[in-house]
């Protein structure tokens, strides 16, 4: 819990992205990958990669309610996203997943 705590200490997450997580190929530690603010130079958000060492359970959850969770795999991919929309703007009606 200590590990949690240091990392919410030390990081600005809030308008941040979660872009990767889950156990490591040889599952004892959890790994979590982040982009956060404040942002570089070039304007892009800070990644960051934190590792919980000796992790043994994870447990997550997501605070998006699920009438907005759109399975439109275009949603998943940002240039598919933008390429649809150029087409057909009324055909995405959703977010872009992990933006």
């Amino acid at each position: 819990m200590d590990d949690i705590q240091k990392l919410l200490n030390e990081w600005d997450m809030f308008d941040g992205a979660i872009v990767q997580h889950g156990f490591t190929e040889y599952n004892r530690d959890y790994r979590l990958f982040i982009e956060i603010l404040p942002l570089r130079e070039d304007g892009t958000l800070h990644p960051v990669e934190y590792l919980f060492r000796g992790c043994m359970e994870a447990h997550y959850m997501t605070v998006v309610p699920a009438f907005a969770v759109y399975m439109n795999d275009t949603l998943i991919d940002f240039e598919k996203y933008e390429e649809a929309y150029k087409n057909s703007p009324d055909s995405v009606d959703g977010f872009v997943w992990g933006v």
